[in-house]
């Protein structure tokens, strides 16, 4: 210990008042850091619960589209300048690869230019469009809302391309669209 003549020590008297610090400081570090925690997980639950609420909306919203579709024979896909008149079982298995491909992220985006316009005949649209290599965002301006969601695994472009365009419809072809006069 250095001690100077008066007795006092710098090293020791730093040392205590650390400590009293700590001692004065350690409830309110536990304190913001409870409060920031209970925060961050409000936020992330309630967030979940927005986008999982809007998720549902748009599986309505899609089924009633593609419902009114199929009684009116009138689900129209443009792609690639063709106007395509989508068979009702080729449009339902558009609509299950999208439902059971579960929405990833709920996000605001363009459309591309390469995209897929999906008409139902009740002035609904939705498009399709390419992200990455072969995942799918969907936008549906529907008659009540627009939703925007990318979509999961279970749905992938190139598959959901295949099955409105006019060469190859699944099982069930599709036929070229003629405009009603």
């Amino acid at each position: 210990m250095s001690e100077t003549s008066s007795g006092y020590d710098p090293k020791y008297v730093r040392k205590c008042r650390r400590k009293a610090w700590l001692e004065r400081n350690i409830p309110r570090v536990i304190t913001i850091a409870g409060i920031s925690l209970f925060v961050f997980l409000s936020l992330y639950f309630v967030f979940f619960f927005v986008s999982r609420t809007r998720w549902n909306k748009f599986i309505l919203e899609y089924s009633y589209c593609q419902y009114q579709a199929n009684s009116g024979d009138s689900c129209r896909a443009d792609f690639g300048g063709e106007a395509v008149k989508v068979d009702p079982r080729n449009a339902q298995s558009v609509f299950i690869q999208i439902s059971s491909g579960g929405m990833k992220l709920m996000l605001f985006r363009p459309e591309a230019e390469d995209s897929i316009s999906l008409s139902f005949g009740n002035g609904s649209v939705m498009h399709i469009s390419p992200v990455g290599d072969d995942d799918v965002y969907v936008c549906l301006h529907g008659e009540e809302a627009t939703y925007r969601f990318y979509i999961g695994e279970g749905a992938q472009f190139t598959d959901i391309a295949r099955v409105l365009s006019l060469s190859r419809g699944l099982a069930y072809p599709n036929e070229v669209w003629e405009e009603e006069n």
